[in-house]
């Protein structure tokens, strides 16, 4: 399984490729690009955008493509993430890489801004997000992952939303979808996802019989999830995470073994942090002990040096 989110940002185009190239969060083995190589992929983009001199406004766009923890390597995620940018973005400039610093594998794929065939450029709509978590979804049933069965997420606009899109201004029910997506790829039931956007966003959850509401940190009143989309409702949300909660369990009888072998090595740990825990307070106290007895053999030796050199005192005085 794995889910797209798209990100919306206004930061340089070096910026986000040296952060997706962070050697701290992936390797060379799954860095790579698509019409460019994970090396000139900056140096080649500017030139496109030069070639048709459209430098300014938005510099690229951003997907990132996340994994159900322990259900794929690093290796096949990168090459799905190779698939789906060679598929859905033809005539684009795309750097992908692969994060692994997270419990759960993540793919991030920076796509030029303009075509490097006719100077087109790129446009991000609904639609085209629909199209890649469809071919997501596919690529993932070729690999034999697992797939959600969800509606795809229909958007209720307003004209002032349009209007605003239009304008390149990102509606705050947008950001509230993203907020929303991105806090069930990494929680696994309602009262998670409730703690996670508190958390990280700000945003506050209501949770009723049927209904789930949000209000945006920026806002005064709660926004019904019916009311961003049939897949931000209640009962979507709940379905994906029946999903994942049947990879989960699949998996956990596929390995009882692993999972014993797991209990037993953090049983072990948690023994030899205690082990050393004591020993450490064992050594503290003998230090303790050691700096207490010097303390008294100094003022001993003071003693018996003041008690010296008052005998001599009245040696002279005779």
């Amino acid at each position: 399984m794995a889910i797209i989110k798209r990100i919306a940002s206004n930061s340089s185009l070096k910026g986000i490729i040296k952060y997706v190239r962070d050697i701290e969060k992936t390797s060379d083995k799954i860095l790579s690009g698509k019409d460019c190589t994970s090396t000139n992929a900056l140096s080649k983009m500017i030139c496109t955008k030069k070639v048709w001199g459209k430098t300014a406004k938005r510099q690229y766009h951003h997907i990132i493509q996340s994994f159900l923890p322990g259900e794929v390597s690093a290796e096949v995620a990168h090459e799905i993430g190779q698939k789906l940018a060679a598929k859905e973005f033809k005539n684009y400039e795309v750097l992908i890489t692969t994060h692994i610093d997270r419990e759960h594998y993540h793919n991030h794929l920076i796509i030029n801004s303009v075509s490097f065939i006719d100077g087109r450029k790129y446009k991000g709509t609904e639609g085209s997000l629909v199209d890649l978590k469809e071919e997501s979804d596919r690529l993932c049933g070729e690999y034999g992952l697992s797939v959600i069965e969800k509606p795809f997420k229909k958007v209720r606009d307003t004209t002032a939303e349009r209007k605003l899109r239009e304008r390149g201004i990102k509606p705050w029910k947008d950001e509230l979808r993203d907020f929303i997506d991105d806090a069930v790829n990494n929680t696994n039931d309602l009262s998670e996802l409730s703690k996670y956007l508190k958390f990280h966003y700000g945003v506050e959850v209501k949770i009723q019989n049927k209904n789930i509401s949000f209000r945006h940190p920026g806002k005064q009143k709660f926004c019904r999830g019916k009311k961003l989309g049939i897949a931000w409702t209640k009962e979507s949300i709940e379905k994906i995470f029946k999903e994942k909660r049947k990879v989960i369990l699949k998996k956990r009888k596929c390995n009882p073994n692993k999972e014993k072998e797991n209990f037993r090595i953090k049983n072990r740990i948690d023994i030899l942090k205690k082990g050393i825990s004591r020993i450490e307070q064992d050594i503290s106290w003998d230090i303790k002990k050691e700096k207490a007895r010097q303390e008294k053999l100094e003022k001993e030796r003071d003693v018996e040096k003041e008690e010296i050199d008052l005998e001599d005192d009245r040696e002279l005085e005779r």
